[in-house]
């Protein structure tokens, strides 16, 4: 039985290693100058970069971004919106086969806590205001979901329509920016804002509940 599982974790791990060590070397101009490069090709090249980090969660995905902003400007959002979407029926789908042991290879073991943590209080709901309030955090929602019970139907259903308001807000609030660098803070101030919010209302309901 040992055998059998570790020839189908053996391939998947070391596909991450390989991802993970070229992610390291390669300079982020390079990256850059790869996805111009591309041509036609070039929209394609950088989904399948972004697409990469959110099923690796140890995968940095902010060099991409910068990367990105160099070569398509403020489009890049809504690029990297459906590398996000693919990686919602991607990574529930491995969770909910794999389980377990191999969503701890993916996310790593300091961050697989956080999955613990939003498994323990899904649903729908929860599902939703995630989606929308913690994007920074997609790929382990999407993990999270697959170890519940939740249909996968409801489960694309919820994430499709709570991606929607986020990446237009994303869009808009970035509209007015003229640098890499400045498309960069400016996104992860977004994602740190929203995510705060979620944070901070979680702690105002429960404390309304304790109290009623």
């Amino acid at each position: 039985m040992k055998t059998k599982r570790l020839r189908v974790f053996l391939p998947t791990l070391l596909v991450i290693l390989f991802l993970y060590v070229v992610s390291r070397s390669i300079p982020q101009e390079a990256a850059r100058e790869f996805i111009k490069q591309a041509g036609a090709f070039g929209p394609l090249a950088y989904i399948l970069f972004s697409f990469l980090t959110y099923v690796i969660a140890p995968l940095s995905g902010t060099p991409v971004m910068f990367a990105g902003y160099y070569a398509f400007g403020n489009k890049v959002v809504f690029y990297g919106t459906l590398a996000a979407y693919l990686s919602f029926f991607v990574n529930f789908l491995i969770a909910r086969k794999y389980g377990r042991p191999i969503i701890e290879r993916l996310v790593g073991k300091d961050d697989i806590h956080k999955v613990d943590a939003m498994v323990k209080s899904y649903g729908l709901g929860t599902l939703f205001f995630l989606r929308i309030f913690q994007g920074a955090f997609h790929d382990f929602v999407s993990y999270a979901a697959g170890l519940t019970g939740m249909k996968f139907s409801s489960y694309i259903a919820v994430s499709t329509i709570a991606i929607i308001p986020g990446t237009f807000l994303w869009y808009y609030w970035t509209s007015k920016v003229s640098t890499p660098t400045e498309f960069t803070i400016i996104s992860l101030i977004f994602a740190a804002v929203f995510s705060s919010t979620y944070i901070l209302a979680t702690l105002l309901v429960k404390k309304f509940r304790k109290n009623y």
